[in-house]
Formats: structure tokens, sequence, C-alpha cells
């Protein structure tokens, strides 16, 4: 989405992860850096601190990140990533971002349960890790305590999240520890991953992006315990395409080998014409009329609709209706139209010389 270097890139693979999420883009980075950079003893303005950065030693710097730590309080763990500065990103918002990038054919997949390789492994690095003498206990209680901490003291969107990934159901479900670990997967999933994921499909069919979507359905419960719940996890592909054991495992069955074969059909045929194509099914885009079209992957490539479409209308439809979208920013950076950071006086200096870093920025 880097208008600057046109020609760079002719297709986007994107697995498992949008530059719309809020652990791939946002402000907090700000306040993160100054306590990196307190860490190493690096303070001041911030021509300061970067000559007194670049004094120090590379073990240094990963000493002050493991002093300081992964942030605990976030469905994800990560500190840092890129924000709007007028500088990285020139533009004011994703929406300018990809409204002035070369249109690119966009391969977008995603699993049916993302963020279950951290509510099911307990890597002491998330808010929503789960102890693992939990997992077969885990209640309502546990989970009204992680939708707290994400509303961030806001009663509203607290109570919204409650009805949601708490209240919503049918009365055959059964209540149970699977039950509410598999809403607190839902709910991290639909923040990490599924609706940035969405918002940026989206935001590129608007402007004219190519833009295919799938869904890896096939998972091996191989290793599961019985109260694990059900789903392909985040890098669910990893293991029948690299032989990386990672959430799920691949077994050898012939179950496995025909998803490990409709998955690379679908990436190597995308890679060389921009059309995927599997097991004799040529995807279809999405459009106007089918804004969620998606095709399903698991022993066999189903043409599907409608992805995830309840998760995405109330996240970007109805809550913002109901709670300050300025507040749901730290949960979906997207939902904003405009960068709190990159005002204009920045992007009118840097518009002087189109794809050249200003004498202003300290470049030539």
């Amino acid at each position: 989405m880097f208008r600057f270097f046109p020609g760079l890139f002719h297709k986007v693979v994107a697995i498992s992860g949008s530059a719309m999420a809020n652990f791939a883009i946002g402000e907090r980075v700000v306040e993160e850096s100054l306590v990196f950079a307190k860490t190493v003893e690096c303070e001041g303005t911030s021509k300061k601190i970067m000559r007194c950065l670049k004094k120090k030693y590379v073990d240094e710097m990963n000493n002050a990140i493991f002093e300081i730590g992964s942030a605990k309080d976030r469905m994800l763990g990560f500190r840092y990533s890129p924000r709007f500065d007028a500088d990285f990103f020139p533009e004011t918002s994703f929406e300018r971002l990809v409204e002035s990038a070369e249109r690119i054919p966009t391969l977008a997949m995603i699993t049916t349960a993302e963020m279950g390789i951290f509510t099911m492994n307990n890597f002491d690095m998330n808010l929503i890790d789960v102890d693992i003498d939990k997992l077969t206990t885990y209640d309502e209680s546990d989970l009204r305590a992680i939708i707290k901490t994400v509303s961030g003291g806001d009663d509203g969107l607290e109570e919204e999240l409650v009805n949601f990934y708490i209240d919503r159901g049918t009365k055959s479900d059964v209540r149970n520890a699977t039950f509410f670990l598999g809403r607190l997967t839902q709910l991290a999933s639909d923040v990490m991953f599924n609706v940035p994921m969405l918002q940026e499909v989206d935001l590129k069919r608007r402007f004219g992006w190519p833009v295919y979507m799938g869904v890896e359905e096939f998972f091996t419960w191989m290793e599961r315990d019985e109260f694990s719940i059900p789903g392909a996890f985040h890098g669910n592909e990893l293991s029948y395409l690299f032989e990386a054991q990672l959430g799920s495992p691949f077994d050898g069955s012939a179950d496995s080998e025909r998803f490990k074969e409709e998955m690379l059909d679908a990436i190597v045929s995308f890679a060389k014409t921009g059309i995927p194509k599997s097991g004799g099914l040529k995807w279809k885009p999405v459009d106007a009329a089918h804004p969620r079209r998606y095709t399903g992957v698991g022993t066999k490539s189903v043409p599907k609709d409608g992805l995830m479409e309840e998760s995405f209308q109330f996240w970007t439809k109805n809550l913002p209706k109901k709670v300050d979208v300025k507040k749901l920013q730290r949960l979906l950076p997207a939902l904003v139209k405009t960068s709190l950071s990159n005002n204009l006086e920045k992007v009118k200096r840097r518009t002087k010389l189109p794809g050249v870093r200003s004498n202003a920025s300290g470049y030539a």
C-alpha cells in the first residue's frame, strides 16, 4: 500500500494477518517507544533520543526489550508497530493509502479460529492466555473479566461485548468451558484478525483492487485435549506447506494430503495468474453484490458467501452507533477515517517532493 514504489510487488498473498490490525499499526507505539528509550537511558527531545540510540549496542537494546516484557494487558502482547507518521506512511488514513496505491491482485486468507493458538496455549505474553489448569473450568466470570479489561473502563462497550460474546446464543448451547473458551477465541479473533482483514478487503474492493478471500476450514485434531475448542488456529497451514508443526500438526493422512494440495494449488495458481484455482474450482473475487464472498478450503474447495458477516456488522456498523468510535480505535484502528497523528502541515510538507523524503525531516 506504499505508493512511492510502484511495480515492486505484483501480487499480495496475505494469510492470517492485516495491516489494519491494532498489533500492526497504532498510536500506542509512541508512548511505548519513550518507555524503551528511557530504559536504555536515552531521554530528551526526539533528536537527542535518536542520537543516543545510535550509540547503543544491539545487546543493550535486546536487554531493554526483555526487561520491559510483553504487553500483557492486550490481546496480543506486541508493543511496537508502524504508525501514521507522515513519513513511512505519508497518507492520513488507510483509505488514502489504498486509494493512492497501485491496484495489486490480493489473496486474503484466514482460519476459522485464529486466536485459538494463543487461548489454548499459555505463552504468558498476552491478556487472553489461559492457564492450563483453568482450561477445564473456564467459565462466564473468566470471560467477563477479559471483556472488562478489553473495554478499557467504557461501561457501554463492556455491555455490548457481553451481549454479543456471552449472552448471544441458542437454547441448545451447552455453556461449559469449551463454550466460553470458544467465545473468548472468537472475541480475540474478531478484533485481531477477522474484522481487520474484512475491512482491508472491503476497502480494496471499493477502490478497484481484485481481491479473493479464502478460509482454512480443515485442521488435524491430533494431540488436542477433549476440552479444546474446534477450528483451524493461526499458522494452521504451516505444517501442511512447510512441515512446521504449529497449531495443527500434519499427520500424513489422506485428508491432510488433500488439504495440502488444495492450499498449494490456490497459492501457486494465484502467484502465476492472479486468479486462485484449487481442486478444479476457479475462485471468484469479492464484488459490490458479494463483498464477503469467499472459498472454503478443506479436503476440497467450496464457494461460499457471507464470511463472518455477523461479527463484521457488529463491529463496523452496530457498535459505532452506540460507542464513541475514537474509543474503538485502539481495538480497530481502521474504524476512524483520519489518523490522529498525521497533521496536514506534515502532509503538505512532504507532497512538495512526491516520493522523496524532505530535507525538513533530515533526509535528502
